[in-house]
């Protein structure tokens, strides 16, 4: 978890970003 905040807000948004095109794909899927 120490990783997300030396590495700041970018990779924040990358998970963020991430998670949600998996749920639209799960969403999609069904």
């Amino acid at each position: 978890m120490n990783r997300i905040g030396i590495l700041g807000p970018g990779r924040v948004a990358t998970v963020l970003a991430t998670g949600l095109v998996a749920a639209g794909h799960e969403v999609g899927a069904r």
